[in-house]
């Protein structure tokens, strides 16, 4: 707001006499009671994350490209997608292409608009957007593209059992051993939505020829690793998991805990414990205090803490208090 003259007046009645302003701008009629608050006026809008977005220049145009992936249909994305439209045209000035990429079918309705809208009194926002159903697109053509990085999906992609194996085949071709590595990953992970991921990965074991150990140097194998524990809880565990580890979350996991065996128990989740400490935090070992914790109980929880804890030095002040307390 300016010093003008004018301009005082309009503030002084705006903060003085809000319902003589909405009456002079017809919004109320005289006689109209109505409740009118304050709001601030700075529009500090909170932060929203897409999933993915990108600047696109072609020799034929420029625009923003938005990307957003669900694994199970969301019913509020219609809306969600008018949001980010709206948000990405203020801060960019150019236009959107926005696209709505399916993993799997689940939740989805029979019929769905690709279309959102948020209607609020003057307010409407409109969008399109392009709606991706990822098991309608053939996986023999996104092999024959070349692209290494499209392998992980083909397991969700349109194909059947000769293009999973030429997927996990190609994964034995890719050069670069990182890579290699991230990809298959990403390949059991994403199969797993469709498949079993036992079968999964002894595919990329036995077509990729790709060896478990190898797989293990991989954060990404903290996932498989919790996943199968999960499963190991509520199914039980036979011989503690570490075996289900080993295996590559393989039957130890999922017949796991049948015999109750605490020291079985308290194996497995130490050598849980022991191989994720591995990964968030290298070089720093605790092999011995973790041996020294023979309950169950307390291994699990702290499994779960693990997880949440930021620094190695956090991890060690934990298990000091566990191991004064057993004393």
């Amino acid at each position: 707001m300016s010093s003008k003259p004018y301009d005082q007046a309009f503030k002084y009645l705006a903060e003085q006499d809000p319902l003589s302003l909405m009456i002079l701008l017809g919004c109320l009629r005289p006689d109209e009671r109505a409740r009118i608050r304050h709001l601030p006026r700075e529009l500090n809008i909170s932060t929203l994350l897409p999933d993915q977005i990108y600047l696109i220049e072609t020799g034929r145009e420029t625009f923003i490209a938005h990307i957003e992936a669900q694994t199970i249909y969301d019913p509020l994305i219609p809306q969600r997608m008018a949001e980010y439209g709206a948000r990405l045209w203020m801060k960019h000035r150019l236009p959107l292409r926005s696209f709505v990429l399916l993993l799997t079918s689940r939740g989805l309705p029979e019929r769905v608009i690709a279309r959102g809208e948020i209607i609020a009194g003057d307010l409407k926002i409109k969008t399109r957007y392009r709606l991706v159903k990822l098991w309608q697109v053939s996986a023999r053509v996104a092999l024959a593209t070349g692209r290494d990085n499209l392998i992980p999906f083909v397991p969700l992609m349109r194909g059947g059992e000769a293009e999973m194996e030429q997927g996990a085949q190609r994964l034995g071709s890719v050069e670069d051993y990182r890579q290699q590595r991230d990809l298959s990953l990403h390949f059991i992970v994403l199969g797993g939505l469709r498949y079993n991921r036992d079968d999964i990965l002894e595919l990329v074991g036995r077509r990729g020829m790709i060896p478990l150990d190898q797989l293990k140097e991989s954060s990404m194998y903290k996932y498989i690793v919790e996943e199968g524990v999960k499963e190991g809880i509520e199914k039980g565990i036979e011989k503690g998991i570490k075996k289900g580890i080993e295996k590559g979350i393989k039957k130890g996991i999922e017949k796991g805990i049948k015999e109750g065996r605490k020291e079985g128990q308290a194996q497995g989740f130490a050598q849980a414990i022991l191989l994720f400490v591995s990964e968030r935090f290298p070089g720093v070992d605790v092999s011995e205090q973790i041996k020294r914790i023979k309950n169950p109980d307390t291994l699990q929880k702290l499994y779960a803490d693990i997880i949440k804890m930021s620094d190695a030095a956090e991890l060690k002040k934990r298990l000091s208090r566990i191991a004064k307390s057993s004393r």
